[in-house]
């Protein structure tokens, strides 16, 4: 997977409002550089984000440069595709030790320094160049519904697992046996990594694909929850493949919607029998959970 910084310089009257809508999308949110003007006592900044080069990129961009001319900004945002040392060294600027919800904490693996935080478990995660570091609000609310909805000793499926850190936190939680999917060969790779560094690998089976028919007929009611941090337009695609995986009252938690997917989202879900339970935002991020129905039979 490759990295697009992209980067708007603004002064400081701009510089809130846009931070505010580019840090909704970047992979971290939104890092800002000062810069001192040569001109006079105003000082001007460049706000930059990190978005994976996916399929979903065109459309993000799209929205970013629709809110950014909303808010009165008439430059276009700058593109510049990242090397990965490129996006290493860029990510180590964000990427810290954080707490997550009520049980975690996320620490990178080039942190050395010992950490202390009794009752909550810790996940290492190198992110290498897949998605998912616990810094982006989608994976956060993913992370605070499992809290709530995940059974001990029950079945998971993480559909898009990145780096692995939602498999992970669903096998810390007490999952019996937990399935990662991804279509891109170095999330496999990053999340495998993952996943035997986190000492999770014995109940985590990561594996690359997605919710093809063949994984539907073999895996056909099987998992008490599926996870879901993917797109709208995705989770709208699969909506029909994912019920057919859950299990009867099954939980599903599907993220990475922003406010203008959320309807098509909630219709897909109730035309595919699945009731919707509640939905958590942060910074205009959704997750919605949902279960499935079981039908009166006729």
């Amino acid at each position: 997977m490759q990295w697009v910084e992209l980067s708007l310089s603004c002064n400081s009257e701009q510089v809130e409002a846009i931070s505010a809508i580019l840090g909704k999308y970047g992979q971290g949110g939104a890092l800002i550089e000062e810069w001192p003007s040569q001109q006079n006592a105003d000082k001007h900044f460049t706000v930059k984000i990190y978005l994976p080069l996916s399929r979903a990129y065109p459309a993000i961009l799209a929205e970013i440069e629709t809110q950014v001319s909303q808010a009165g900004y008439t430059h276009r945002p700058l593109e510049r595709i990242l090397q990965q040392d490129e996006w290493f060294d860029s990510l180590k600027k964000n990427f810290k030790v954080m707490e997550i919800g009520q049980s975690f904490v996320i620490k990178p693996t080039w942190i050395s320094t010992p950490l202390n935080y009794p009752g909550r478990h810790i996940i290492e995660v190198d992110p290498g160049a897949a998605f998912g570091t616990g810094l982006h609000p989608t994976t956060r609310l993913c992370i605070s519904s499992l809290e709530k909805h995940l059974i001990p000793g029950t079945a998971v499926l993480d559909l898009g697992t990145g780096t692995g850190i939602l498999a992970i936190a669903a096998a810390k939680l007490g999952a019996a046996k937990v399935v990662a999917l991804d279509i891109d060969k170095v999330a496999v790779r990053t999340a495998s990594f993952n996943i035997k560094n986190n000492q999770v690998d014995d109940k985590v089976e990561v594996k690359k694909g997605t919710l093809s028919r063949a994984f539907q007929s073999k895996n056909r009611a099987v998992f008490n929850l599926v996870i879901a941090n993917i797109t709208s337009r995705a989770i709208s695609d699969f909506s029909d493949a994912l019920m057919e995986v859950l299990k009867p009252e099954g939980v599903l938690i599907v993220s990475g919607i922003h406010p203008e997917g959320l309807d098509e989202v909630l219709i897909r879900l109730a035309i595919s029998n699945l009731k919707l339970m509640s939905i958590e935002i942060e910074q205009d991020w959704h997750a919605v959970i949902a279960c499935k129905e079981t039908l009166p039979e006729k």
